[in-house]
């Protein structure tokens, strides 16, 4: 796992290019490297920090083999196969230099038989092409820009490509607040735009084009109502052999929930007395699960390690950690995230976790909610959505009945990015509208349930999960695997009818069936949101820092309108922390608002 950055320029800028990769170095401080190369009359700048996981003697980079470069970042499963494939076979356990390799045999003809979390800048010097690509579910990221002295930069983080010159349009701060992050084919930075996933830019004689290879998520029209134990467990069993593979130990992040303690469960043929299972713990039994993990541990019996998070220490983690984000993260869960990250890097470079399942296999709530809302007449469920219902300050039961009525919506996708992303404030204060544009179109081939499966592994997972999962983890140069995100899964759950995955008052049906086999207890846990303890932070410096500019912005001055027990609010807390992340980051990285 790496940071990568680059451009192209008129001529040879090493002090940029030096400072552009040590800016990425928490991304990887093993190795912070660089090249120029010639490209016709311009030079191509490639920067790489590497964090060292495979091939440990062998994959400092930028890599060079003849004519050929890369500068990557990320993981390749399933590398026995690739390697397997090639005329020339590297000997090494290194994936850059197989995927290099790969790359220098194949070009762009096979992008989308590659397996993993990754982005990479691949240059031709024959044909004088650069190539950027990004895996098919945008793991990992990569943003790029263009302007009359760089006919193309790139890098891993949005921040590497901020300039002078750099601005904000306030138009594209209500559509991040509308998805609750930078949605896919959105910017936050004028001109700065990030690689979809599975799409590949191509830069050839000073001009970009962009491509997709088409690889997706498989689409299969017969689905199967039964889920196949046997046949996942294999699939399974298979994947966590692969990621659990490295030249450093591989530990996990447990939570207690299903996904973290399947995976857990699964790996166990894998583990050896080095391995640790890292929790996150509160005081506060309303946000404590660590119950759940010791249960595990105890049948495991390997070693746990808790942290306990400071409540008392929120203003300074949360300031610590604005000044370091490359771009806003809307999740609050964000905060307990980067400790996490924090405390499990002083222990390991690399552990696996159960991000994906939720999207591939109805784990979340909201699922749930769609089928009980089938069942309500719409006049009724219009009624209650004018209705004020109080909340606490987490998401239980009270809170959750509340989102549920607090909004209706006749199209179910829309319905569905609501109850994610937004508030009643939120809803009265930004264009809505967005919403019908985005999914303008997407998804007509699929059903009902399918169709929201789409919508959130190509909004939720993407905007939401897996860009909290890389900033907290790569700021603290951890790399976080996660299992159920493997394309060998992925083919698997595309092949099942999602519909049956849930019921009503019950999620994650199949997962919950096949984790029975092993704890039948910790199978029939309901699930728990993963909410953050802020205590008196919203409302004493949240609140107060958004107060200072309430008279430049409407959407702050009506904000500050709102009532403390708002504030103290599950609603209230996350529209706190959305609007803080967004304007606090915008002022640490001096950008101007148009």
């Amino acid at each position: 796992m790496c940071g990568i950055v680059g451009f192209v320029s008129k001529s040879e800028k090493p002090d940029l290019i030096k400072q552009s990769a040590q800016a990425l170095r928490h991304r990887g401080p093993d190795a912070v490297n660089y090249k120029i190369l010639k490209i016709n009359d311009h030079y191509l700048h490639l920067g790489s920090a590497r964090l060292s996981i495979n091939g440990l003697s062998d994959g400092d980079m930028p890599m060079t083999v003849k004519n050929h470069h890369i500068i990557y970042n990320g993981e390749l499963f399933e590398t026995k196969a690739v390697r397997d494939s090639l005329f020339n076979k590297p000997e090494t356990t290194n994936d850059t230099r197989i995927l290099l390799q790969h790359l220098i045999e194949n070009g762009t003809s096979k992008l989308n038989s590659l397996n993993g979390m990754f982005a990479f800048c691949y240059y031709d010097e024959e044909k004088k092409e650069v190539v950027l690509f990004r895996d098919h579910l945008g793991i990992k990221p990569i943003y790029y820009t263009q302007n009359n002295d760089f006919p193309l930069m790139f890098s891993s983080e949005l921040k590497n490509l901020i300039f002078r010159q750099s601005s904000v349009a306030l138009a594209d701060i209500e559509k991040t607040l509308a998805f609750g992050g930078i949605a896919r084919n959105n910017q936050l930075v004028n001109k700065v735009k990030t690689l979809d996933k599975d799409e590949f830019l191509k830069f050839n004689n000073e001009k970009i084009t962009l491509h997709k290879t088409d690889q997706g998520i498989n689409i299969n029209k017969n689905k199967k109502d039964n889920f196949d134990n046997l046949k996942f467990d294999n699939i399974l069993t298979n994947v966590l052999q692969d990621h659990l593979s490295a030249d450093v130990d591989v530990n996990i992040l447990l939570s207690g929930g299903i996904d973290s303690t399947l995976l857990s469960l699964y790996s166990r043929n894998y583990l050896n007395n080095r391995t640790k299972a890292f929790t996150l713990t509160y005081k506060n039994k309303i946000y404590n699960e660590e119950h759940r993990a010791i249960a595990v541990v105890e049948k495991l019996g390997i070693k746990h390690i808790r942290f306990e998070y400071p409540v008392e220490e929120n203003e300074q983690i949360i300031d610590d950690l604005i000044k370091k984000l490359p771009e806003p993260i809307l999740d609050p869960s964000i905060v307990p995230t980067y400790y996490l990250s924090k405390k499990v890097s002083e222990h390991t470079k690399a552990v696996i976790s159960g991000d994906g399942a939720d999207e591939l296999f109805g784990g979340y709530e909201w699922y749930r909610a769609l089928k009980v809302r089938a069942l309500i007449p719409s006049s009724i469920l219009k009624l209650f959505s004018t209705m004020k219902l109080d909340q606490t300050s987490n998401l239980g039961l009270v809170t959750k009945i509340s989102k549920f009525f607090n909004s209706y919506y006749e199209e179910d996708l829309i319905q569905l990015l609501v109850w994610q992303n937004l508030s009643p404030f939120m809803k009265n204060n930004i264009n809505t509208d967005v919403y019908g544009d985005y999914l303008k179109n997407m998804y007509q081939e699929f059903d009902k349930y399918e169709k929201i499966r789409r919508l959130d592994i190509d909004n939720y997972l993407y905007t939401n999960v897996l860009k909290k999962s890389d900033t907290a983890s790569m700021l603290n140069s951890l790399e976080i695997r996660p299992p159920f995100l493997d394309k060998r899964i992925i083919d698997y759950a595309s092949t099942l009818n999602f519909a049956k995955q849930f019921s009503s008052n019950k999620t994650k049906l199949n997962l919950r069936k096949l984790l029975s086999e092993f704890d039948g207890k910790i199978s029939r846990l309901p699930k728990r949101g993963f909410s953050h303890n802020f205590e008196n932070w919203p409302s004493t410096i949240g609140v107060d820092y958004l107060n200072r500019y309430k008279n430049d912005f409407k959407i702050l001055n009506n904000f500050s309108k709102l009532d403390d027990n708002y504030y103290k609010s599950f609603d209230g807390i996350r529209d706190t922390w959305k609007l803080y992340s967004i304007f606090k980051w915008i002022e640490v990285n001096k950008l101007n608002i148009n």
